[in-house]
């Protein structure tokens, strides 16, 4: 492996429950699968959100539109519906966070994926008083944000306005060349950090609904 440099790194919150929505009539046996639609105007590398298609690899699930989206076929980058079937259910859902407003890129100084550690449950006996198996009841972790104090900032009023309303927001990690990191959580514990002499900050913290995913 080679290591690269975070230059260039974009993180985008969504702001509006407005998604563009379409049916889907039928999705391709491949990797990455596509989406047949009549028309959207979804582009590569927005959100796309999959449900009821009655494929159960991919619903229920955020998706990013791949370099091979068009207006009726909608890539999902990070995919496989490999020898899947190739029709989808009538109750279909599809729809995308897609176009100026639907989201905010964040000018952030901090970003860090903070998973849990998988627990145990004890069975210790006097025979072996190590013993334990693993816990199923596990939480999906958080994601520690911060930056600076700008109050004439869209990025900054949009995270404050994210801890205020309580509701989940979706999140695109942009790394150019190796993908997104898609999630979805709760912004919240936003606090402020007033130094004697130094920037004005705020830290806050995202509460996962669910593990964030790696798609490329």
């Amino acid at each position: 492996m080679s290591a690269s440099n975070s230059k260039n790194v974009t993180i985008c919150m969504s702001t509006s429950t407005a998604s563009t929505t379409v049916t889907p009539t039928a999705i391709t046996a491949a990797k990455p699968a596509a989406l047949t639609v009549a028309a959207s105007t979804v582009v590569a590398g927005d959100l796309v959100f999959v449900d009821k298609t009655g494929i159960a690899n991919l619903d229920g699930k955020w998706w990013i539109a791949g370099t091979g989206t068009t207006a009726t076929n909608i890539e999902l980058l990070g995919s496989d519906n490999t020898g899947g079937a190739t029709s989808v259910a009538g109750g279909a859902v599809f729809n995308a966070r897609s176009g100026v407003g639907s989201m905010e890129c964040l000018c952030l100084s901090s970003f860090a994926i903070n998973r849990d550690t998988p627990g145990t449950i004890s069975t210790a006996t006097f025979c072996d008083p190590s013993a334990s198996v693993p816990s199923v009841v596990t939480q999906a972790g958080t994601v520690s944000i911060g930056g600076y104090v700008d109050v004439a900032a869209a990025d900054f009023k949009a995270v404050v306005a994210a801890d205020i309303s309580g509701a989940k927001h979706q999140f695109r990690v942009t790394m150019p060349n190796n993908g997104y990191i898609v999630f979805e959580g709760v912004v919240s514990g936003f606090s402020y950090d007033i130094p004697l002499d130094g920037a004005l900050a705020w830290s806050a913290t995202i509460t996962l609904s669910g593990a964030p995913r790696h798609l490329f």
